[in-house]
């Protein structure tokens, strides 16, 4: 019977190290766990974190550039609106440039008339003395 005892306390401290490893196994393993759904949290967060930034950093970047796009549609406007001045204005140029061409051709017109006639009042002039010294 005392074999029986000591095979059986035996059994018994077998079974309650094989259950301590156990435990121990099991305690380790939830440490484990435990560690890594810590390592997962703080790397969610540094992402969610990191997201957030990128997202502030690309709303900012995007108001700049719709700022900027605006500006540069009231230059293209502003730029527009010289452009129709400027063509405005080089028709009227364009314009009075002929109609000088033309006062400049008949200011040329009569100037050959009146020197023509200047030149004939000397002719005549001339003729006229040259008569008046023979008589």
């Amino acid at each position: 019977m005392r074999d029986d005892l000591v095979a059986t306390g035996n059994r018994h401290v077998d079974e309650v190290r094989q259950i301590n490893r156990d435990l121990i196994e099991k305690a380790l393993q939830m440490r484990c766990l435990s560690y890594l759904a810590q390592v997962k949290a703080r790397l969610l967060t540094e992402t969610i974190f990191e997201v957030d930034n990128s997202k502030k950093s690309l709303l900012k970047i995007n108001q700049d550039l719709e700022l900027r796009t605006e500006t540069v549609e009231a230059q293209r406007l502003q730029l527009e609106q010289q452009l129709a001045e400027l063509s405005r204005v080089k028709e009227e140029l364009q314009q009075t440039n002929l109609a000088l061409e033309q006062k400049n051709r008949e200011l040329e017109r009569l100037n050959r008339l009146f020197v023509d006639r200047e030149f004939r009042i000397k002719e005549l002039r001339d003729r006229l003395a040259k008569y008046e010294t023979k008589a």
